[in-house]
């Protein structure tokens, strides 16, 4: 995924987005809609192409692999979001340095 369509995605999801989703499992044009007041629909499109949408049965929500702990926490590249607070976190995901271990 290059750079500038990463930066999309980050620009696409907000809290309030995460929640909407997560809440309500809309259909895209419910999506749609919602996002056209927010930040355009473009952002639909955006998301869905970047694999965190799935659609079932005509409904959207987040994709489980980025969806954690029941819903509580959406995870995408190195961004955590904790959807019931007004926290994001920026997590390093690297192996430990030679001749240390995690304890």
């Amino acid at each position: 995924m290059d750079a500038v369509r990463i930066m999309n995605v980050y620009h696409s999801i907000t809290r309030e987005l995460l929640v909407f989703v997560r809440d309500t499992k809309p259909t895209a044009e419910q999506l749609t809609a919602w996002l056209s007041t927010r930040q355009g629909e473009a952002a639909y499109h955006v998301l869905k192409k970047a694999g965190l949408l799935v659609e079932f049965d005509g409904r959207l929500s987040w994709n489980e692999n980025h969806l954690l702990a029941n819903g509580q926490l959406f995870k995408w590249t190195n961004m955590l979001w904790y959807l019931d607070e007004d926290r994001v976190d920026l997590v390093a995901e690297h192996p430990p340095a030679k001749g240390f271990s995690h304890p």
